[in-house]
């Protein structure tokens, strides 16, 4: 199963209001700007969609893992060494074999 881009959804959303936020005041701790009450509204927007994306992945990764243990009596993890699987961890194998 192809996973679902949940980001790619909300991407053309998070782009409008990342450029709405540009267009307000944002805070300047050196200058000691405070950030306009609009900033904040639309800052509180932009981390609503964050979480809301966060949320559906980690109810998606919920969701499969519970099917596939309802669907299988056993379940077997294994950790694997991705660097060990490398083109160039083979040639390395390669010359020191006898």
């Amino acid at each position: 199963m192809a996973a679902p881009r949940f980001f790619r959804k909300a991407e053309q959303k998070n782009q409008e209001l990342g450029k709405s936020k540009r267009r307000k005041r944002s805070p300047n701790f050196k200058k000691k700007v405070q950030a306009s009450r609009r900033w904040k509204k639309v800052q509180k927007s932009v981390s609503k969609l964050s979480r809301k994306v966060a949320n559906q992945r980690q109810n998606f990764v919920h969701q499969e893992t519970t099917r596939i243990i309802s669907g299988n009596s056993t379940v077997v993890t294994e950790k694997l060494q991705v660097k060990n699987m490398s083109a160039k961890a083979l040639n390395m194998v390669a010359l020191f074999t006898p």
